[in-house]
């Protein structure tokens, strides 16, 4: 916690009704004041999402493709 913000970093996981696992990254930022949340936003990345509803071949190297271009330069 830095001064009167929290950041919360974890990993949602879960099983959908026809049995599909899927699992997410997400990250919260919570603005405190007077010891009350004023302000919580939930961050994630949609493309993790996005495989699940694909259906093509083709649509999956787009989404592949997309997902390796948000990460170039961040990763070593």
């Amino acid at each position: 916690m830095i001064g009167d913000t929290l950041l919360v970093e974890f990993k949602a996981e879960a099983v959908l009704a026809d049995g599909t696992e899927i699992e997410a990254e997400q990250c919260e930022v919570l603005i405190c004041e007077d010891y009350k949340v004023k302000s919580l936003r939930l961050y994630f990345d949609r493309l993790q999402y996005a495989p699940m509803i694909v259906r093509s071949c083709i649509e999956r190297g787009v989404i592949k493709r997309l997902d390796k271009m948000t990460f170039e330069g961040l990763r070593e």
